[in-house]
C-alpha cells in the first residue's frame, strides 16, 4: 500500500494499521527524520513532496493500494502563503489520485475532512450531500479541501475505483 503523509496524525495510525495486518508499506514522507518509528515497524520510507507525477507512478506500480493523506492543515494564512497550501491540498490530491489511476492500481483512497462539507446546519448528511458553496468558506484551508473532495468526486463519477474517506 502506497501511502502519502505517512508521518503525520492520521498516518501514522493507518501506516500502523496496515502493517499490524501483515501489509507492505510504502510511506511516502516529507521529512524521513520524522518517520524513524515507521520504519522502526517494516515501512518503506520515501522521501517525496508529490509534486512529481513519475515519481509518484514509480512507486505505486507494485502497489495493490493508495491512501492519500498528505496535505497542510493551518489557519489563518497571509494570502501570500496560499498558493503553497492550494499546492499542498489541491494540486497533490490531483497528481496522486491521476497517477495512482494510471498505475491501474485497483483501489484508491483520498483521506478527506468534513471541513469540505461546509455547515450541515446540524443535519446529519451521507455521501450524496453537496456543500452550498454561496455560503463561503470558514478559512483558506477549508476551501482547498473541498476543492481537493470536489476532484476526488469527479474522479469517482468517471468510474475511477477512488473511494473518499472522512475521518
Amino acid at each position: 500500500v502506497f501511502v502519502t503523509g505517512g508521518a503525520g496524525f492520521i498516518g501514522r495510525s493507518v501506516c500502523r494499521q496496515l502493517r499490524a495486518r501483515g501489509d507492505e508499506v510504502i510511506a511516502v514522507v516529507r521529512d524521513p527524520g520524522r518517520a524513524v518509528d515507521l520504519e522502526a515497524l517494516g515501512c518503506e520510507v520515501r522521501a517525496g513532496d508529490l509534486a512529481s507525477p513519475e515519481a509518484l507512478t514509480g512507486g505505486m506500480r507494485s502497489c495493490d493500494g493508495v491512501i492519500h493523506l498528505a496535505g497542510s492543515y493551518r489557519i489563518g494564512i497571509p494570502a501570500r502563503e496560499r498558493p503553497q497550501m492550494y499546492e499542498a491540498n489541491v494540486g497533490a490530491t490531483h497528481r496522486v489520485l491521476e497517477a495512482a489511476i494510471s498505475t491501474g492500481v485497483p483501489r484508491i483512497v483520498h483521506v478527506s475532512s468534513v471541513n469540505a462539507l461546509g455547515n450541515t446546519h446540524e443535519k446529519i448528511v451521507d455521501e450524496t450531500y453537496r456543500r452550498d458553496i454561496s455560503q463561503g468558506f470558514l478559512s483558506y484551508y477549508d476551501e482547498t479541501k473541498h476543492l481537493a473532495h470536489v476532484a476526488a468526486r469527479e474522479l469517482i463519477s468517471s468510474g475511477a475505483p477512488v473511494l473518499i474517506a472522512m475521518p
